[in-house]
């Protein structure tokens, strides 16, 4: 009876054993693949939010895991054109990770979220270029609000998901106080 039970559970365990080392040799073969394609991913979003630059110089980390979490500069033909600052706050259902695109006059050229956990045909139209486009040819000091966008510091919230728009908007801030006082520090 002892063999009943000791020879079905060894061969599950090479079975197992095996997946297992199969798997690890998987994740060695694609990793460098893997981080490729998030660099070659993140330069794409980049290109979005800051148009007309042919470089960035290496990102810069801050240390942060929510607010800024990085910066980087954009350049045309060796010439500054702006900013790309790498963003993440707290939404309704996880963490939202953004780029935000802020030229060298000041105004925010462009939004990209990268990553979101915001609800399905809710929150998650945080991504869409109707809500984020609004972030354009403005400056710091937005807020969302649910009644339409009267004013020049409004941006109109996504119906049903007014949590996900306040933080979107919030963290548009955040990078944009980056940004003032890290042209500050350059100049």
């Amino acid at each position: 009876m002892k063999n009943e039970i000791i020879k079905p559970a060894f061969v599950l365990f090479i079975i197992t054993f095996a997946a297992a080392l199969l798997l690890g040799a998987v994740n060695v073969a694609t990793k460098n693949i893997v981080t490729e394609n998030k660099r070659r991913a993140k330069n794409s979003a980049m290109s979005r939010v800051l148009l007309y630059t042919d470089d960035f110089s290496e990102e810069v980390r801050t240390g942060n895991d929510i607010g800024v979490i990085s910066w980087s500069e954009g350049t045309f033909e060796g010439n500054t054109v702006g900013y790309v600052i790498e963003v993440a706050v707290k939404g309704y259902c996880g963490d939202i990770v953004f780029l935000a695109g802020i030229g060298e006059n000041g105004m925010i050229k462009g939004v990209n979220v990268l990553s979101h956990a915001e609800t399905p045909g809710l929150g998650a139209y945080a991504d869409s270029n109707k809500f984020t486009n609004q972030f354009i040819g403005r400056t710091g000091g937005l807020r969302a609000v649910k009644t339409g966008a009267r004013n020049e510091n409004e941006i109109d919230a996504i119906t049903a998901a007014t949590i996900t728009s306040a933080a979107v908007t919030e963290g548009v801030n955040e990078a944009y106080k980056f940004y003032e006082e890290l042209i500050s520090e350059v100049r």
